[in-house]
């Protein structure tokens, strides 16, 4: 899996929107590339979803009606940070900056930087 350096993240305008943080993130398979319907087993959509139940402002969508988050089963899933600050947080976990450097860079606490550092390691131990 190849990802592109921070700086490059800024120059590609990948951190300038939500949207891009999210499409980047399914790009590089942290947030899931394909969902089935739990409902009725078709295959679903990432769509544009109501920011009151959907934070991100996507879900995956089905014909059938059903919606779930983007976030479900990835390292995201019930966390409301940002994309753009978990690229920012995966940015100094593989700078290995502290936590404390880390929170004070994102502007986050550091009990969440730990968070997503043990997260981290867990989730991509084999690509890490």
């Amino acid at each position: 899996m190849t990802f592109f350096a921070y700086s490059d993240l800024m120059a590609n305008g990948i951190l300038d929107s939500e949207a891009n943080a999210c499409h980047y993130l399914i790009s590089k398979k942290i947030i899931p590339t394909r969902r089935t319907c739990p409902i009725c087993s078709s295959e679903m959509a990432i769509k544009s979803c109501s920011t009151t139940h959907y934070s991100d402002g996507f879900c995956w969508k089905c014909t059938c009606g059903c919606k779930i988050s983007v976030r479900q089963h990835s390292i995201l899933d019930n966390k409301q940070t940002p994309f753009q600050t978990f690229l920012g947080i995966l940015h100094c976990y593989s700078s290995r900056m502290t936590p404390a450097i880390a929170a004070e860079q994102q502007q986050i606490d550091q009990r969440t930087v730990k968070q997503y550092y043990t997260m981290i390691l867990f989730f991509y131990r084999e690509v890490i």
